[in-house]
């Protein structure tokens, strides 16, 4: 093996391992950002798929409990866009409900731009990024619930 590809190989494991950590105390959005991290260096591999399984039974047991519950809404159309064309209808489907409760979630309108860019409605993914622009404009610095 190269040294460029144990470098990487070390760099995967470094991502899996902090996704690893935030699974399991339950921070689950930033598992996926390092999960994400990981899947750029090594496309698929099973530790990644078990995390990110371990992730979206987390966000369904949730909306079991509370069907309304937007985060875990955007958290599993964002984890079914990335599962390809035959998820993203499932995606578009939780990002269009989420949309429905709070129309004014960023997350969402980004997502579900990425949806739409990824078949092939452009206009529409040019209108959600836009509105997710402005309302990332709109956002307060420091949320409210980290000054509690």
């Amino acid at each position: 093996m190269s040294m460029i590809e144990d470098d990487r190989v070390n760099e995967y494991e470094v991502w899996q391992g902090l996704a690893n950590l935030y699974s399991s105390l339950a921070r689950w959005k930033d598992a996926e950002i390092c999960l994400g991290k990981a899947r750029e260096i090594i496309e698929c591999s099973s530790e990644t798929l078990h995390t990110e399984d371990e992730a979206l039974a987390t966000y369904v047991n949730s909306l079991l409990v509370e069907a309304n519950y937007v985060s875990s809404k955007i958290s599993i159309g964002a984890i079914m866009s990335d599962g390809g064309l035959p998820m993203l209808p499932v995606a578009r489907t939780m990002l269009s409900d989420a949309l429905r409760l709070e129309p004014t979630n960023r997350m969402a309108w980004l997502y579900m731009g990425f949806v739409h860019k990824l078949v092939g409605r452009l206009s529409d993914s040019i209108d959600s990024f836009q509105a997710a622009s402005m309302l990332e404009e709109s956002d307060p610095i420091e949320t409210f619930n980290s000054i509690l």
